[in-house]
């Protein structure tokens, strides 16, 4: 019989090609404006795996934000993209539906780029949940943030040492977390950690000890009581019973980094220092964000 068929050849066709790489390119934008008393999301443009939920306004007249990602995590080859712009006057509070996972891989790295824009007077609250990576996980993060005067800013990220009721702390390839932070046109904090266990231990002394959990805080915008307000968030560190330390910026603005043994321990602490920057620095009250 004749050695192949035109439906053989061309299933033998697909299953052998090489795929250019691996992963999937994600991409979220917001948009949002102000309308009266209320902010409005007025544009959202979004692809897989990046979703967003619908937007809830807030007794304040802000409105209220989830991130979604419908695969569950993130894997290797990766590649996502956020934009979020605040036109002025405009108040946002975006978080996510819950910690996020990142997943095993053995070859490129996850990326995960987010873009913010803050027109005058806007104020944005971005409360992403903590990030959980898993054994074999290798992820480039990055965060930039513009902000025109007028503007204020809440800031959080965290992320756990591995999934640690599996026995996976540490055991991530590689983390490389970037932040940047301008204001009237000037940069205010640029910061960048890498960590990478297969380099040096990160449970010893110096680096993460025998807490499990990584966080960071900035608060930003126009105040001439920074010294005062990095000082009620220590206080609220030391209440909370973690090991950190908050400091002002060299202008318009402070930041606050704290490690914790335990998941609860972070959502706690987190919920006093939100709350006491927003309200020391911008003299609100924070909202509670259900999710």
């Amino acid at each position: 019989m004749s050695a192949s068929t035109p439906w053989s050849n061309g299933f033998a066709a697909v299953c052998c090609s090489k795929t250019e790489r691996v992963g999937r390119d994600g991409f979220l934008r917001l948009s949002f404006e102000r309308r009266g008393a209320r902010t409005v999301l007025t544009a959202a443009r979004m692809s897989p795996p990046l979703q967003v939920m619908a937007p809830i306004e807030l007794a304040d007249g802000s409105v209220y934000v989830v991130l979604l990602n419908n695969g569950g995590g993130l894997l290797g080859g990766d590649r996502i993209r956020i934009e979020i712009a605040l036109g002025a006057e405009s108040v946002a509070r975006i978080t996510t539906a819950s910690a996020g996972k990142l997943y095993r891989t053995s070859g490129n790295a996850t990326t995960h780029e987010t873009t913010i824009r803050l027109a005058a007077g806007a104020r944005l609250d971005y409360l992403p949940d903590h990030l959980i990576p898993h054994a074999g996980a290798n992820l480039i993060q990055r965060l930039i943030v513009a902000m025109e005067r007028g503007s204020r800013a809440i800031l959080y990220g965290a992320f756990a040492a591995g999934r640690i009721g599996r026995g996976e702390r540490f055991a991530f390839r590689r983390i490389e977390d970037s932040i940047e932070v301008g204001y009237g046109g000037r940069p205010i904090l640029r910061s960048r950690a890498i960590l990478e266990p297969g380099t040096r231990p990160h449970d010893s002394i110096g680096v993460m000890g025998r807490f499990n959990y990584l966080a960071s805080l900035v608060v930003a915008g126009e105040s001439s009581e920074w010294d005062s307000i990095a000082k009620s968030l220590n206080a609220s560190l030391a209440a909370a019973d973690v090991n950190g330390g908050a400091s002002p910026l060299r202008a318009d603005g402070c930041v606050a980094r704290w490690l914790t043994p335990d998941a609860e321990t972070l959502r706690r602490s987190m919920a006093m220092l939100y709350s006491e920057g927003a309200g020391r620095a911008f003299d609100e009250s924070a909202p509670r964000l259900r999710k």
